[in-house]
């Protein structure tokens, strides 16, 4: 097992300038909603079995999990954010993470067996080792994650008729980040034993971890068919590979008034969107958007592009057909109907025509665009932490608006690492512009003093995990850039999400003493200025203290018994989990009503309380189960 220093990023960047004060860590926890492992019983399945993971088309994902009728999951999560030119859109990821995003032991560099996926039992009852059966699979080590290393490993097993997994094949980790890690490899393992003929055959993977969000495999392809050969090592199939460009030039999520005052300037008129052929001759395809409203399906505007050639699979190193463009008017949303008040989507739906029947899952992609009373760079998910290093560090963000505007308050995503940093303090700043050459000329707005790291994820399981701190007193910011930041009171470095999908560091600034710096490391740090009251979280911090979470109340948390309060008008169906997935009751609660659950005699533990309401919304929560 690899063993982590506080300061991994630190040894990563110091080679690259020896004044740097950036630091990047892995993660130690990942706050994400996932539903628990599936319990239903499904008919056996038969051949051909295949998955390559892209089942669900509106991103961002409603869901962590792969298909059910295809897998029994238990730790392992479906993303688009950790690959790095997958072969098709969307991976399924495993990790040293337990499905509720915990680390399987909080131990330091404790690691062993991690997350395990197993398919649904196939009836290869029928077969016959003639058949030529072979099982294949793409891996990626590390991708944008953690590489594996040594002690760490990647296994596929098989169940046999007596009863046993076997092991096929399995993957050490490395002694450094691999050369393989930019890519995806094929395995390619025939099925002819007799053993493995029988009605509930079924195939596992399983990896071995440093516990925490660390040592990533990602997995894609998944088939299972006869008549196939050896060199049956390529799919007859295009795909998406990454996302396609945002429809926003600047940033990932802007208000809606902000977008509308120059929509020339916030838009890209062209977007890319690419596609890998993972065939191994040249392939001809037609591609094309549409622009809808969402969710009524209005469609706003569409463009159809010409047929392509799509250049052939690499297997020693793929790359993805130069990118399909996609032209757009700069006026194409003058008549998008206004009927949100704080939130609007647009979704971009992209599609290509592929040839290939057997996989159109993955010739289709929903994006969605969201206009929200914030500015974005990031993309919402968090692959590393950031932070600064050193007494009264300061740290400092670009963004420029179009007009002037209320700033009401500043979101941030903190990180576990290995410590829990909730008492460190800082400044939270609001600058009008830097001096970059002498920083005692900074034109400084506000100063909230005194503020802590709060972890959203501490009271709730959030993908997006955003804490708000409200500004005392909004005041207007003029049109044109500004900056928000923070100034370190210790020298204990703090970590904010990191997001390495989307790049801004050409925008954030950070002094350590000797003036103002840019940042040398790509990406976007996950903090974001919002404007206007209307529409606040409601978790958010009046400095430094977190408001009660609306909706479905928890207490005492901790508790020997479970109380829960219904504070909404509306009825909500309640999951109680451990942290391995296992559902332990539910229970309805009315409308403003409250019940109590007998916890005495479970283990003490950290559980998680689901609550579907019924508009379907989804909230996950935690409690602490003590004596």
């Amino acid at each position: 097992m690899k063993f982590r220093l506080a300061l991994l990023g630190f040894i990563l960047m110091i080679s690259l300038s020896s004044f740097s004060q950036e630091t990047l860590h892995a993660y130690r926890f990942n706050a994400r909603q996932q539903a628990p492992a599936s319990s239903l019983q499904h008919k056996n399945l038969g051949l051909p079995f295949f998955d390559d993971f892209s089942w669900n088309h509106i991103l961002p994902y409603n869901s962590n999990n792969p298909d059910p009728s295809l897998w029994d999951n238990r730790g392992a999560w479906l993303n688009t954010n950790m690959p790095i030119l997958a072969p098709s859109f969307g991976v399924l990821t495993l990790d040293g993470l337990t499905s509720g995003g915990e680390p399987y032991s909080w131990i330091a560099n404790a690691g062993g067996p991690a997350d395990t996926v197993y398919s649904q039992k196939i009836d290869l009852s029928v077969q016959l080792p003639s058949d030529s059966i072979y099982f294949s699979f793409f891996y990626e080590p590390q991708g944008n994650g953690d590489y594996p290393d040594v002690g760490d490993s990647l296994v596929l097993e098989f169940y046999n008729s007596n009863g046993d997994w076997v092991q096929m094949w399995g993957m050490d980790g490395y002694g450094s980040a691999p050369a393989n890690a930019s890519y995806f490899t094929t395995v390619l393992i025939p099925i002819y034993r007799l053993d493995f003929l029988h009605p509930d055959f079924r195939f596992r993977f399983r990896n071995y971890a440093t516990y925490g969000n660390n040592d990533h495999w990602n997995i894609d392809y998944v088939k299972v068919a006869a008549n196939r050969s050896y060199t049956d090592v390529y799919v007859s199939d295009e795909a998406f590979t990454q996302a396609p460009s945002n429809f926003l030039k600047r940033y990932t999520v802007m208000p809606w008034e902000q977008y509308m005052s120059n929509p020339s300037a916030e838009s890209n008129v062209i977007m890319s969107m690419p596609i890998i052929n993972n065939w191994n001759t040249t392939r001809n395809t037609s591609y094309g958007m549409k622009q809808y409203e969402w969710p009524t399906q209005t469609l706003l505007h569409s463009f159809q592009g010409p047929s392509i050639a799509v250049n052939p699979l690499s297997l020693a190193s793929p790359t993805p057909v130069d990118s399909c463009n996609l032209k757009w008017p700069a006026n194409a949303l003058q008549n998008y109907p206004v009927n949100a008040k704080c939130e609007r989507y647009l979704a971009n739906k992209f599609f290509f025509n592929s040839g290939a029947p057997e996989y159109n899952n993955n010739d289709t992609l929903i994006t969605l665009q969201k206009f929200a009373p914030y500015f974005a760079y990031d993309d919402g998910s968090a692959e590393w932490a950031y932070a600064l290093t050193g007494n009264s560090a300061r740290l400092a963000y670009a963004f420029t608006i179009n007009q002037a505007d209320t700033l009401t308050a500043i979101q941030m995503h903190w990180a576990h690492i290995m410590k829990d940093n909730s008492k460190l303090l800082f400044n939270l700043k609001v600058w009008q512009s830097l001096d970059f050459a002498n920083a005692v000329n900074d034109v400084e707005l506000r100063t909230m003093k005194f503020c802590k790291p709060v972890y959203v994820d501490a009271l709730y399981d959030s993908i997006n995990g955003m804490t708000t701190y409200k500004i005392d007193t909004p005041f207007i910011v003029p049109a044109g850039t500004f900056y928000i930041g923070w100034e370190q009171l210790q020298a204990d470095p703090m970590n904010i999400g990191f997001d390495v999908n989307n790049d801004s560091h050409t925008k954030l600034w950070y002094d350590a003493g000797l003036g103002w710096t840019n940042s040398i490391i790509n990406g976007a740090v996950m903090m974001r200025p919002y404007f206007g009251s209307d529409c606040l979280p409601a978790v958010s911090t009046d400095v430094p203290n977190v408001l009660p979470q609306e909706g479905l109340q928890i207490y005492p948390n901790p508790g020997n018994s479970l109380h829960l309060r219904n504070a909404n008008n509306f009825k909500q169906c309640v999951f109680v989990y451990d942290l391995q997935g296992k559902l332990l009751l539910q229970s309805q609660i009315e409308a403003n009503r409250e019940v109590t659950f007998a916890t005495e005699e479970w283990t003490n533990a950290c559980y998680l309380v689901r609550a579907q309401a019924s508009n379907g919304q989804i909230q996950t929560y935690k409690w602490i189960k003590t004596n």
